[in-house]
C-alpha cells in the first residue's frame, strides 16, 4: 500500500515518550498486516480502498469522528485521533 499521499497520522508506535508522523497508508496497512495474514506489500494504494477526501476530512481537517471502508475483504475503521481497527 502506498503511502505518499500528504496525509499523516501521529504514531505513538510501543507507547514511548516519542510521537512520530507517519504517513496513514502506512499506518493502516501495518494495522491490517498485524490483524490479518496479508502483507502490507500485498495491499493496493490506501486511494484503492477509500476516498482520501474523506480520509482527510477525519485525520486531517476533524470533520469526521472516523471513517470505515473495505480493505481485502476486511472492514478497516479510522479514527480522528489516527487509531486503526481492522475486523
Amino acid at each position: 500500500m502506498s503511502s505518499n499521499h500528504g496525509i499523516y497520522v501521529l504514531d505513538d508506535g510501543d507507547g514511548d515518550e516519542w510521537v512520530t508522523p507517519r504517513p496513514v497508508g502506512e499506518v493502516i496497512a501495518d494495522a491490517v498486516a498485524a490483524a490479518t495474514d496479508l502483507e502490507p506489500g500485498d495491499l493496493d494504494a490506501i486511494d484503492a480502498y477509500v476516498d482520501l477526501d474523506e480520509v482527510a476530512a477525519v485525520v486531517a481537517e476533524g470533520d469526521r469522528e472516523s471513517v470505515d471502508f473495505p480493505v481485502e475483504g476486511h472492514q478497516v475503521t479510522l479514527t480522528r485521533e489516527g487509531d486503526v481497527s481492522v475486523a
